[in-house]
C-alpha cells in the first residue's frame, strides 16, 4: 500500500498528469459534440436503441463517442509510456528502487496507478461527452429519463471502452519497461496501432494469402476496436462506417472477424504477455 501511495504522489506531482486528463476530456467532448452536431443535428425522434445500434443506417451515436476516445487513447498511452521511460531518462529509477526494493512490487504499484488513472479519465470523458453530445437538438428534454433508458445500451460500450483503454495503457506501460526509451516506445505504439495492420493487409492482398487477414484480426489494435464495438458489427470509427463482422481476404473471400468478447480476450492476452515480458526484463537488469 505504501508503494502505491508513493507512486500516486509521484505521478500526480507531474504536470502531464493533469494536462493529459484535461486534454482527454476536452478532446473527447469537443470531437463527439461536433460530430453529433454536424452529422446528427436532431435527436428528438431518435430512440436510445437506434442511437446505439451499429446496423442502423444513420451513423450510430456510439461511433461519435468512440471517435473522441481514439484521441484519448493516444494521450493515455503516451502518459503510460512516459510514466516509466522518464524514470530511465532522468536516472531516477534507482531512487524508486531504493524506496521500493522489490521490483515486482514497484512494477505492480506503478502499473496499478496508471490503470486507475486511465480508467478514471476514460470514464469521466465518456460521461461528459455523452451528456454534451446527447443534448444537441434538445434530446435531453425529449428523453427525460435518459440515464435510465441508456443503462442497458450505454453500459456495455462504457465498460468495454474503459477496459480497452486500461489494457492498452498497461500494454505500452510494460513495453516501456522493455525498451526504456520514450521515443522508441511511442514509435512502437504508432506502428502497432496505425501501420502494422495496414501493411499486413497490403502484403496479404498482394500475395493472396488469407492467413495475413487472420493475423491482422488478432493484432492489439483490431482487438481493441472489436472490444469497444457494440454488438458484433465492424465499425470504422474514423469514417463512421459499420458492417457485418467479417474480414475481406486478399483472394476475395471473407472470414469471420472477432466478436466483442473475443476482442477483449485477445487484447487481455496481449497485455498479459507484455506485462510478463516487462516484469522479466525489469527483474533481470538495472
Amino acid at each position: 500500500m505504501r508503494a502505491i501511495k508513493s507512486e500516486w504522489i509521484k505521478l500526480t506531482s507531474v504536470k502531464s498528469f493533469w494536462i493529459v486528463a484535461l486534454f482527454s476530456i476536452l478532446t473527447s467532448v469537443g470531437i463527439s459534440f461536433l460530430m453529433v452536431a454536424v452529422r446528427n443535428p436532431n435527436f428528438e425522434d431518435l430512440s436510445i436503441e437506434d442511437a446505439f445500434d451499429p446496423t442502423n443506417s444513420t451513423p450510430p451515436f456510439w461511433i461519435h463517442q468512440a471517435t473522441g476516445q481514439s484521441f484519448v487513447q493516444i494521450a493515455l498511452s503516451v502518459f503510460a509510456i512516459l510514466a516509466i521511460t522518464n524514470e530511465y531518462s532522468s536516472q531516477t529509477i534507482s531512487t524508486s528502487l531504493l524506496v521500493t526494493p522489490k521490483r515486482n512490487v514497484l512494477f505492480a504499484s506503478k502499473g496499478l496507478v496508471v490503470a486507475l488513472y486511465a480508467a478514471s479519465v476514460t470514464a469521466l470523458s465518456l460521461l461528459i461527452s455523452f451528456t454534451a453530445s446527447w443534448s444537441v437538438g434538445g434530446a435531453l428534454h425529449s428523453h427525460s429519463n435518459l440515464f435510465e433508458e441508456m443503462k442497458d445500451n450505454f453500459g456495455h460500450g462504457f465498460l468495454s471502452m474503459i477496459a480497452g483503454q486500461v489494457l492498452v495503457c498497461l500494454f505500452f506501460y510494460s513495453v516501456g519497461f522493455i525498451m526504456r526509451n520514450s521515443a522508441a516506445t511511442i514509435v512502437a505504439y504508432v506502428v502497432i496501432f496505425n501501420f502494422l495492420g495496414g501493411v499486413l493487409k497490403i502484403v496479404g492482398a498482394y500475395l493472396m494469402l488469407p492467413v495475413f487477414s487472420r493475423v491482422v484480426s488478432l493484432l492489439p489494435d483490431n482487438a481493441f476496436v472489436r472490444l469497444t464495438s457494440l454488438h458484433n458489427s465492424v465499425c470504422d470509427y474514423s469514417g463512421g462506417v459499420c458492417g457485418t463482422g467479417v474480414i475481406q481476404t486478399g483472394n476475395g473471400e471473407s472470414i469471420p472477424d472477432l466478436t466483442w468478447y473475443q476482442g477483449g480476450i485477445t487484447l487481455l492476452i496481449w497485455t498479459a504477455l507484455a506485462i510478463t515480458a516487462g516484469m522479466i526484463v525489469f527483474k533481470r537488469r538495472d
